[in-house]
C-alpha cells in the first residue's frame, strides 16, 4: 500500500469530484447529509453523551459515506438497505468504533495536558470578571492554550483523517490506519492545505452572500429557508470530496462483486 503524493492543484480537484459524485446520484447523498445533520443537532441537544457519542461515531459515518461514495462511483444504485453494506465485513465496525474511542480519548487527553498549566491563568482571569467587565483579559489568557491546542487537533486530524477508509478496505490494524493516515497527509500537506483553504472559502462566501441578501432586505425566514439546502449540498460534497481524497492518494479500491 503507498500512498501517492500529489500536487498542490489536487486540493481544487478533490471538491470538484466531490460535486461531481454528488450530482450523479442526488437523492442519496443529499439523505446522508440530512441525516448526518440530525444526528449532530441531537448531540448538541443532549450533552455532555450526545456530543460524546457522536465523536466516537465520526469513523463509523465516515465510512458509510466512503461506501456510498464508492457505489456512485462504481454506477451502482444506492437503496435504504445499502447504508451500512460496509459494516457487515466482519471486524470492521468494532475496529471503527475502536477508533472513535481512541480518537475521543486522546482528544480529551491533549486538551487536558495542554490547557492545565494555564489554568491558574485562567482562573484568576475568570474570578476578575464582573458582569460589566472587558472580556479582553480572558480572551488574551485563552489565546496560547487555544493555539497549542488547534496545533494538536490538526496533528491528531491527520492521524485519524484517512484511517477509516484504511480499516474499510485495506483490512489493517487500526495503529497500522493511523500510521498510514499520517504519512498520506504528511505526503499530501499542500493540496490538502489548498482543499481547506477552498471549503473555508466556499463557506465564507455562503455566509457573506446571506449577509448581504439580509442587507438588502430579504427577510430572515426567507435566508433560513435557503441556508438550509444550501449547507445540506455542500456537506454532501465534502462527504463525496473525502472519498476523492482516498482514491486519489490510495489505490483504487475492488468492486465489492470482485472481492467476493
Amino acid at each position: 500500500m503507498q500512498a501517492a503524493s500529489l500536487p498542490a492543484r489536487y486540493g481544487w480537484h478533490w471538491i470538484r469530484t466531490g460535486y461531481a459524485l454528488v450530482m450523479r446520484q442526488p437523492m442519496p447523498m443529499l439523505s446522508l447529509s440530512v441525516l448526518i445533520s440530525l444526528m449532530l443537532l441531537l448531540a448538541q441537544l443532549t450533552p455532555p453523551f450526545g456530543p460524546a457519542i457522536f465523536i466516537i461515531l465520526i469513523p463509523t459515518i465516515t465510512a458509510v459515506t466512503l461506501g456510498a461514495c464508492r457505489r456512485i462511483d462504481q454506477g451502482e444504485g444506492m437503496a435504504l438497505s445499502d447504508w451500512n453494506r460496509p459494516l457487515k465485513e466482519p471486524g470492521v465496525l468494532k475496529r471503527l468504533l475502536m477508533m472513535g474511542i481512541l480518537y475521543i480519548a486522546l482528544g480529551l487527553a491533549g486538551g487536558v495536558l495542554i490547557f492545565l498549566p494555564f489554568m491558574d491563568n485562567l482562573a484568576t482571569v475568570v474570578d476578575s470578571l464582573t458582569p460589566d467587565s472587558d472580556i479582553t483579559p480572558l480572551l488574551q489568557a485563552l489565546r496560547t492554550p487555544v493555539l497549542l491546542f488547534a496545533g494538536y487537533y490538526l496533528l491528531l486530524s491527520a492521524l485519524f483523517w484517512q484511517a477509516p477508509a484504511l480499516v474499510l478496505w485495506h483490512r489493517v490494524a487500526l495503529l497500522q490506519s493511523l500510521f498510514f493516515s499520517w504519512i498520506a497527509c504528511w505526503r499530501n500537506k499542500l493540496p490538502l492545505f489548498l482543499y481547506g483553504l477552498c471549503w473555508a472559502a466556499l463557506f465564507l462566501g455562503v455566509d457573506l452572500l446571506l449577509s448581504l441578501l439580509l442587507g438588502a432586505g430579504i427577510p430572515v425566514q426567507i435566508l433560513g429557508m435557503l441556508q438550509a439546502p444550501l449547507m445540506v449540498f455542500l456537506s454532501a460534497v465534502l462527504y463525496c470530496s473525502f472519498y476523492a481524497i482516498y482514491t486519489d492518494i490510495f489505490e483504487r479500491p475492488v468492486s465489492e462483486d470482485a472481492a467476493a
